[in-house]
């Protein structure tokens, strides 16, 4: 069987799934981008020669040949898995980028996990990894007091950071603070 090539045109969020989803070489294939682009869109071209564009949808794919169930246990689940990473990428992308917004966003989702171990159903799934990777580089920044301010948030954050292989190579978020005694 001929490997599937996977052109990340600099999408790091997929690049982290693949190593996570621990999928051989053999069936998938990182190729180097032909050109510099300026936006994230991977592209995944089967051996069939059809292609598929799009964070969501090489997410996806790449899921679905996982050993995980990743995106979810019915069909209700699958669809609200999709719908997070449809959230991640449509709204939650351009708050990343607006230090008015990404509080608002950082609040909405702290009230959303306040009942809630995982953002769909009872285990991990592709839409906890995928917005474990865009909001990482933000929680990293957030002081203790703005963690613990968004303590729903962040039990749900380090839950999935400590979850095997996750995290890989990003710095681990802390959620304590040190004590010093003099």
């Amino acid at each position: 069987m001929a490997a599937a090539s996977l052109s990340l045109n600099g999408c790091t969020e997929i690049e982290n799934l693949l190593a996570f989803c621990k999928i051989p070489k053999e069936r998938v294939r990182i190729e180097e981008s032909g050109h510099a682009s300026s936006t994230k869109v991977p592209s995944l071209t089967l051996s069939t020669g059809q292609t598929v564009h799009g964070v969501r949808t090489v997410a996806s794919y790449l899921s679905a040949l996982s050993r995980q169930t990743l995106l979810g246990n019915s069909a209700l689940e699958h669809a609200q898995v999709d719908q997070w990473l449809e959230y991640w990428q449509l709204q939650l992308e351009k708050y990343l980028n607006d230090t008015t917004q990404v509080c608002g966003a950082l609040k909405d989702l702290n009230k959303f996990m306040s009942k809630r171990v995982y953002l769909v159903g009872h285990e991990l799934t592709l839409a906890d990894i995928m917005l474990y990777y865009a909001l990482h580089p933000v929680m990293l920044e957030l002081t203790v007091h703005g963690k613990e301010q968004l303590i729903n948030l962040s039990r749900w954050f380090n839950q999935v950071q400590c979850y095997p292989g996750v995290r890989q190579y990003l710095p681990e978020v802390s959620f304590l603070r040190n004590t010093l005694y003099g």
